[in-house]
């Protein structure tokens, strides 16, 4: 596991290792993009550029595809890690106590399934008591259309 240099993040659990990212806003600015870093949000658009960051959702970041995600954890954990990108990273730490955290991405169709035998069989006997989860349902679990409007931010 790499330490950092950003004060009090490899105690939280949060180190360079662990970058989960997320949109926030700031002193009613645009949404954008960033990474918590401990106590702190790293703005990968200051950090970084882009326009893929300048979003209100990781959206645009997420159609980039796998290649682009792990080049930019590799630059964003590297400059967190070594000393040498302290001076490009530390002016865009922000204190998490000072952003508002949105929901991360813009959600759409989606299908939701029921995949535990005991969560199955639970809602099976709150809207047909008396009955057991068919045997079928091993083989091939209920799926059902998601609603977007469903989701919401924790």
């Amino acid at each position: 596991m790499r330490t950092t240099w950003v004060p009090g993040a490899d105690e939280a659990g949060y180190g360079a290792d662990s970058l989960p990212y997320g949109v926030f806003v700031r002193d009613g600015a645009a949404p954008r993009v960033g990474v918590r870093i401990g106590p702190w949000v790293l703005d990968l658009v200051g950090a970084l550029g882009g326009p893929e960051f300048e979003a209100p959702s990781l959206n645009r970041f997420m159609a980039r595809g796998s290649t682009a995600w792990r080049a930019t954890r590799a630059k964003v954990s590297g400059m967190l890690a070594a000393e040498k990108g302290r001076a490009a990273a530390e002016p865009h730490l922000v204190p998490l106590s000072q952003v508002e955290l949105l929901c991360p991405f813009e959600v759409g169709d989606h299908a939701v399934f029921q995949g535990a035998a005991e969560h199955a069989a639970c809602v099976q006997r709150l809207l047909r008591p008396g009955t057991v989860l068919p045997e079928r349902w091993y083989r091939q679990p209920v799926g059902r259309h998601g609603r977007a409007g469903a989701v919401a931010a924790s």
